[in-house]
Order: structure tokens, then C-alpha cells, then sequence
């Protein structure tokens, strides 16, 4: 499966569906006043929340040295996940995935997400399989890995 390329767009709309506090006007203003440590100023001197280094370039290389913004973690699992689902089918689900992060994802990057199946067995009656899943770059770096066990129905005799 592939992902990407990584776009400020689809951060924003990654961001603003996992409820991250993307907010303006008059909400926004309350929350600043609230925990005013938690924004950074832009270049008018305005408070924005920390997420901008999840699709602003300039900003995140400034704040942190980096070389452009990058992806939210939680995305790269979803596309794990989607990796398991789209092997498991409609009939089965997924008992267990721990995600493990290696590299950013920056701005342009393309992900192929890649599983393989590593283990299936039978436990009280029903049966599971397990994976290995792996998200690779165009750069051909390992960005993200994962292990997941999904409980998938038996067949019938």
C-alpha cells in the first residue's frame, strides 16, 4: 500500500479529524489565555499552537533545526492499520498492534506500508494471525514498524 506524497493538506485534515486542539478566533483565544506556555508566536507575533511543525517548513526548521515539517505519529499507525485491515478483510479484527516510530516523515515523503504474515494459530477456539508491518520511504528508510495480531474467522470444515 502506498501513502504520499506528504502534503500540509492532508496534515491539517489528519490533525483536524484526530481532534488535536486546531482552533481560531475567539476559541483559540481562550485556550491561549488559558496555557499560554503551550503556543509559539509566528512572524506577526501571534500565538499558533505547536502542531505547525506538522505542515509548516519554515517553521519547524526555526524551532527545530529540522529539515521541513513532518507527519503527526498517529498517522503513520492508521496507515499500519489499514495495512492489517485491508489483508484481514471485513470479517475479522485486529486484537492487537504496537507501533514503533524510527524516522520522520518530512513534507514530499512517500510510505509504502508492508506487511507479512509471521505467525497463525488457534487460541480458546478461535483463530488469529499475527504480522510484521513495516513503513518504508522513497528513500528506502524503515520509518515505522509495527506487530499486530488480528482474530480472523475459521474456516468450516
Amino acid at each position: 500500500m502506498i501513502k504520499g506524497p506528504l502534503t500540509p493538506t492532508a496534515e491539517i485534515a489528519f490533525e483536524s479529524y484526530f481532534g488535536i486542539y486546531l482552533v481560531g478566533n475567539k476559541v483559540a483565544a481562550q485556550l491561549y489565555e488559558k496555557h499560554p506556555a503551550l503556543m509559539i508566536p509566528n512572524e506577526q507575533g501571534v500565538p499558533e499552537p505547536p502542531q505547525r511543525v506538522h505542515w509548516d517548513n519554515a517553521f519547524t526548521q526555526r524551532l527545530l533545526g529540522l529539515p521541513g515539517a513532518y507527519d503527526l505519529g498517529p498517522e503513520r499507525c492508521s496507515w499500519l492499520i489499514q495495512g492489517v485491515t485491508n489483508w484481514i478483510g471485513d470479517n475479522a479484527f485486529i486484537t492487537k498492534i504496537d507501533a514503533r516510530y524510527h524516522r520522520f516523515n518530512f513534507m514530499g515523503d512517500v510510505t509504502w506500508v508492508k506487511g507479512k504474515v509471521t505467525d497463525k494459530y488457534e487460541r480458546d477456539g478461535k483463530g488469529y494471525v499475527r504480522f510484521a508491518l513495516e513503513c518504508v520511504n522513497h528513500r528506502n528508510e524503515v520509518t515505522a514498524t509495527a506487530d499486530a495480531e488480528a482474530e480472523i474467522p475459521k474456516r468450516r470444515s
